[in-house]
């Protein structure tokens, strides 16, 4: 495949995933809202203190689809791969972690749902059909982990969005058929939400069996695919806890230290921040199959490019919505919700900062998970970014604002960047200058003003009205375009949008022409 084509491929996947991102965002804030009045508060509060079983499990069904995409793309990227073997090594692996999970659930769960959790006697026996349902629901997604990983490196972003949309519109009608229904509504909803994921399922079957027909279920499983998938799961899920554990931890000392309310600032902004998430995760899942389809293929000038590519351009999308938040955040914050926690301002900004820093990594990361090599890996960056606790523990007892844990929070992100790129320097040989002439030079040259400007307008320009603010907005995104454009990127890539943006107006144009 060419460069060019490969680049066509990335850009045409990464709109329909913006699209599927778009799209069910609307849908999801609208359904939550119509849901959380249906049910009314305690019966929304029993679903997600029940149903959390499923979130729980969250993390480790992600690891387990990262991994699952890796060895898929990974194999093709072979000359002459072998998919039904490695999808075969994958599903299995998968179905029996789902009967794991569901004896652990209808056993130990079950004890601790009916003995430890504080929920109304009148509403035990709703809660019980809502934590059966979610457990069916939790080993429905747990077996369609191989179908999405299946869409993903095969790339077939398109059906993979259209079925996210799937997923969201069936929420929406769930939330309809919630107020015709005449048995109890926390019952109602856990039945629909089943329902829903079982049409998913079903869908994603049948697209996956037909049109990839390298996709099927070998007689006799390879053991030592399945020994070797098992291992880089094992290690994968490591790494997940490590993460988990770190937000957790620092959430205890949070609450520890600043009560609720800080608890509350918090919240705020990770929802600010997941929001922001989403736009760059879907660039770098359109990429993620051609890092490891090139690190199969041995492709290594290739491979370096795209990292780099990747890493830049990744930083300049989250860049690109960064900055005008920051630059409004009070006000933003304020018209979104009125009265907001104190301290919401500044853990936002540290926040933010840090994703711009670890958007830098998700090419490392995933070159890295590319190589199967990841076990040491693992441990080291489990390591670093652990020692966020003690030191927002020292930064509580010292009565520091909060904001200052996730200002090292930030500050053991660059570590975990430089310690990716030691890594894979080890691993395949990337440079850890042209990473730094091609990436980092850039991307300073472009930060450096932009931030100069938030300084001053926070210095100089503190309060903001309507007028101020869609001014502000309007200003600093044309301000964005002009230094990305002249400082940020190289003559052949301004010369590649102007040619693709210059395509799609013709384009546009020939269809308006065409419909008159």
């Amino acid at each position: 495949m060419s460069s060019n084509t490969t680049n066509s491929t990335i850009a045409r996947n990464t709109i329909f995933l913006y699209l599927r991102m778009l799209l069910t965002m609307a849908i999801g804030l609208f359904t939550s809202r119509i849901v959380l009045q249906v049910l009314g508060i305690d019966n929304y509060g029993i679903y997600t203190l029940v149903g959390g079983v499923v979130i729980l499990f969250t993390f480790i069904n992600n690891s387990l689809l990262s991994g699952t995409q890796r060895f898929l793309s990974y194999e093709l990227g072979k000359s002459q791969p072998n998919v039904k073997e490695v999808f075969s090594s994958c599903f299995r692996l998968h179905l029996i972690l789902s009967l794991i999970f569901l004896i652990a659930a209808e056993t130990i769960g079950l004890w601790f749902v009916n003995t430890q959790l504080v929920i109304p006697e009148s509403r035990l026996y709703a809660a019980n059909w809502v934590y059966q349902f979610s457990v069916i629901t939790c080993v429905i997604n747990i077996i369609r982990c191989p179908l999405n990983a299946a869409l993903i490196s095969y790339e077939r972003m398109g059906i993979y969005a259209y079925i996210g949309i799937l997923e969201a519109v069936l929420k929406l009608v769930v939330a309809y058929l919630l107020y015709i229904s005449p048995i109890d509504k926390l019952i109602s909803y856990a039945i629909l939400t089943f329902i829903s994921m079982l049409i998913v399922l079903a869908i994603n079957t049948i697209y996956t069996i037909k049109k990839l027909p390298e996709i099927k279920l070998v007689k006799i499983p390879n053991k030592s695919l399945m020994k070797e998938v098992i291992n880089f799961s094992k290690w994968s899920i490591f790494g997940s806890l490590a993460n988990v554990g770190m937000e957790q931890g620092l959430s205890i000392i949070i609450n520890f230290f600043y009560g609720v309310v800080g608890n509350a600032a918090v919240g705020v902004a990770n929802q600010v921040n997941s929001h922001i998430v989403g736009f760059v995760n879907n660039f770098q899942v359109a990429l993620n199959p051609q890092l490891t389809k090139n690190e199969a293929g041995k492709d290594r000038e290739r491979q370096y490019s795209l990292i780099h590519k990747s890493a830049k351009f990744s930083y300049f999308i989250m860049l690109f919505l960064a900055v005008p938040i920051i630059l409004n955040l009070d006000y933003i914050l304020y018209i979104w919700l009125g009265n907001y926690p104190p301290h919401t301002t500044s853990i936002c900004m540290f926040i933010i900062i840090g994703v711009l820093i670890e958007t830098l990594s998700g090419p490392l990361w995933v070159s890295i998970f590319a190589t199967g090599k990841i076990r040491t890996y693992q441990i080291v960056i489990s390591c670093i970014l652990l020692m966020n606790i003690p030191l927002a523990f020292i930064v509580g007892k010292a009565n520091l604002p909060p904001a200052g844990i996730y200002a090292i929070r930030a500050s053991l992100f660059i570590f975990a960047l430089i310690t990716r790129l030691i890594y894979l320097k080890k691993l395949i040989n990337l440079s850890m200058q042209q990473f730094a002439k091609n990436v980092i030079y850039p991307i300073t040259l472009v930060s450096l003003p932009l931030f100069a400007l938030i300084f001053a307008k926070y210095q100089y320009l503190p309060n903001t009205t309507f007028i101020s603010f869609m001014i502000e907005s309007i200003a600093i995104v044309l301000i964005e375009v002009v230094v990305i454009g002249w400082l940020g990127l190289n003559k052949n890539e301004r010369g590649f949008i102007s040619r693709t943006l210059l395509k799609k107006i013709k384009g546009v144009q020939s269809a308006t022409r065409i419909s008159k």
